[in-house]
């Protein structure tokens, strides 16, 4: 504290002790309750557990876990907006929604994630932001959780955190002059970590400037784990997938259709909804597959060349699949 008051005298500045707090960011938990006795020109300066910085709660161990507390019931609040938005049957079609979640949604989401994007916490937000999927796509709960991206046209939300650090490294690493441009330098020299239950941003940085880390290319790999149905026909891309102009009644039907999960005779007796399976052509099962494929009553014509071209007369085939979807 002498040398802060010797530099405010040096540059004329006066301390404001009213918006002036204290904190000590520490792993020692023995030490959790201890309360620093600061003083400044005889003003005693309050000591507070989780003190703001620039929006974002910080807490003893920096684990963020008030950060993300506030931060879901914010997505949450605004997905519901975005629900409003979306309607049933008079929605918004999927670009106005997906531009509306990135606006509203993932810009506060997504506020100084390369400070937070390593807490245990994390996942906490994917949930929430996984909401936010459903609503653009039209999809149900049961979906999983890999198809909502690819479906809504978002990258996954840990790879976009980890482009967003990227980002940052990178432009800290080109700059000489960036605060951070030493602390990635000598990153790359340190040794072994002595506490392997930490993640430091340093270190994880420069793992990923070293990486060179694309964004487009992480989530392709991903993908090619994942086993989509056979009717998908969809892969991760920066944009909505074909479709993404229809009105949301029909766009909801046909990303239903092409992730196998919707109203069909199938799940709705896995849910306990319904006693059978049955379709209403006399089949055992009406599932998404049956009805693209062997369905003689709601099969599309050209099955599914119907759902790469979109044509006329596919979107009135998807007008007759509402109600079962």
């Amino acid at each position: 504290m002498q040398r802060t008051a010797e530099y405010l005298s040096a540059w004329r500045l006066g301390l404001s002790t009213a918006k002036t707090t204290c904190t000590a960011f520490h792993l020692n938990n023995r030490e959790s309750s201890r309360r620093l006795a600061v003083t400044i020109n005889g003003a005693t300066i309050p000591c507070i557990q989780t003190p703001t910085y620039l929006g974002v709660p910080l807490d003893r161990q920096l684990t963020f876990k008030q950060r993300f507390k506030s931060l879901c019931g914010k997505v949450r609040a605004r997905n519901c907006l975005l629900r409003l938005l979306a309607g049933s049957t008079w929605g918004a079609n999927a670009s106005v929604l997906r531009t509306s979640a990135l606006g509203l949604v993932y810009s506060a989401a997504e506020h100084a994630a390369p400070a937070w994007c390593r807490s245990t916490h994390t996942k906490k937000l994917d949930v929430a932001l996984n909401d936010t999927l459903r609503n653009i796509s039209g999809s149900l709960k049961p979906t999983r959780r890999g198809f909502l991206p690819v479906l809504s046209g978002i990258s996954p939300a840990h790879l976009r955190r980890e482009h967003s650090t990227f980002k940052l490294a990178l432009q800290a690493q080109l700059n000489t002059n960036h605060p951070l441009h030493n602390l990635f330098h000598s990153a790359q020299f340190l040794g072994t970590q002595r506490l392997r239950s930490r993640h430091p941003f340093c270190r994880h940085a420069a793992a990923l400037i070293n990486s060179v880390f694309d964004i487009l290319k992480s989530w392709r790999a991903a993908w090619e784990s994942v086993t989509p149905p056979a009717q998908f026909l969809v892969t991760p891309a920066a944009c909505l997938p074909s479709g993404s102009e229809l009105p949301r009644s029909l766009w909801v039907a046909l990303n239903r259709l092409r992730i196998g999960v919707g109203r069909f005779g199938t799940c709705l007796y896995r849910w306990g909804i319904l006693d059978t399976p049955n379709s209403i052509c006399g089949a055992k099962e009406q599932s998404a597959k049956h009805i693209i494929f062997d369905c003689n009553i709601l099969r599309p014509p050209n099955c599914l060349q119907d759902l790469r071209s979109l044509d006329i007369n596919k979107t009135k085939c998807l007008e007759d699949l509402v109600d079962f979807v």
